[in-house]
């Protein structure tokens, strides 16, 4: 059977994407150390890849990363050798050196183009969405594999991705809801207290972390500090942290305290995460945004598609926010 091609943003594949990936068999393969490993794969992967992550959340059995993919753009030979020696081991690297001295001395114009082709082959993972996943998974696989004399897969298929619109209200209520999944899951009360996700390390002090979650409260008309930043979006935490019915989460009362404390807040209404949305609505924003994408990705679609935009269930609460996919079963939590 033929893969689903991916919606990927109009402009050249840059946009704001959520992306996760599933260990095999769904096995609780990432304990604390391998958390810790994958945290410090994913950020050499971005420099390298010029990717940049928003927030994240590393599971015992997945992950999620809300990520910034830049535009294709054109990199001087020190740029790709500088993100090269951050990415590999220092072997492998001097290798790479030796590769391109010998192209060079072919000398002239036959050498050159010889270095500009294997240059060309190194950025091909940057700037991409699955430049930057694949980078990410393989080196992942790779220590683990080494640390745990293991072999075969540590993922399992392809990963998934949900394309988001560049506007606050898309990205914070996924950003919220992957900062939330060790809450949901039931390891932590707090968001604070899970050290694998973007607020978590942020309050740890990562100045990666922090830049992430400052640019989203600075689309929202926060001030672009972290101290700014930090309370603002911890009372949208616990806003949309709160138990229900439907979802474990965060007490009423502990709510209430974190408000109080946060001084008033002007949120309208609730927004509770719906996961297959998150996971599986292709693409989330406003009507005029998925329109764009549907037309765009056209092909992706039955011949009887006449629109993209789906209302998301919960009516009100969403405020405005709409998904390509209609999905009609229950979301899962």
């Amino acid at each position: 059977m033929a893969r689903t091609k991916r919606a990927l943003n109009p402009n050249n594949g840059s946009g704001f994407y959520h992306v996760m990936t599933r260990t095999v068999a769904r096995e609780f393969l990432l304990k604390d150390h391998e958390k810790d490993e994958f945290t410090r794969l994913m950020r050499k992967a971005a420099a390298f890849c010029g990717v940049e992550i928003l927030t994240h959340a590393v599971m015992s059995n997945h992950y999620h990363l809300l990520i910034f993919v830049p535009p294709p753009q054109e990199l001087s030979e020190t740029e790709v050798l500088r993100r090269v020696k951050a990415q590999v081991s220092a072997e492998h690297y001097h290798v790479i050196l030796r590769e391109i001295a010998q192209l060079r001395h072919l000398g002239g114009e036959i050498g050159e183009k010889a270095v500009a082709e294997r240059l060309a082959r190194i950025t091909r993972r940057m700037h991409t969405l699955a430049g930057f996943m694949h980078t990410l998974n393989q080196s992942m696989s790779e220590w683990y594999n080494r640390e745990h004399d293991r072999i075969g897969p540590l993922w399992a298929g392809r990963f998934k991705s949900v394309l988001v619109e560049g506007s606050d209200l898309a990205l914070l209520a996924m950003a919220t809801y992957i900062d939330l999944n060790p809450v949901r899951a039931g390891l932590v009360s707090d968001p604070k207290d899970y050290r694998w996700s973007g607020y978590g390390e942020a309050l740890a002090g990562h100045a990666l972390a922090r830049a992430g979650l400052i640019r989203l409260l600075a689309m929202k008309g926060s001030a672009a500090t972290w101290a700014a930043a930090a309370p603002n979006y911890r009372r949208l935490l616990f806003v949309r942290g709160e138990k229900t019915d439907q979802f474990p989460g965060i007490a009423r009362e502990k709510v209430a305290e974190v408000l109080a404390k946060g001084g008033e807040l002007t949120l309208c209404e609730l927004l509770h995460c719906r996961i297959r949305y998150m996971s599986d609505g292709v693409a989330i924003g406003s009507r005029a945004f998925l329109e764009r994408v549907f037309e765009a990705n056209r092909s992706l679609f039955g011949k009887r598609r006449t629109d993209g935009p789906r209302p998301m269930k919960g009516g009100a609460a969403w405020a405005g926010l709409m998904t390509l996919r209609d999905l009609r079963l229950a979301p899962i939590s």
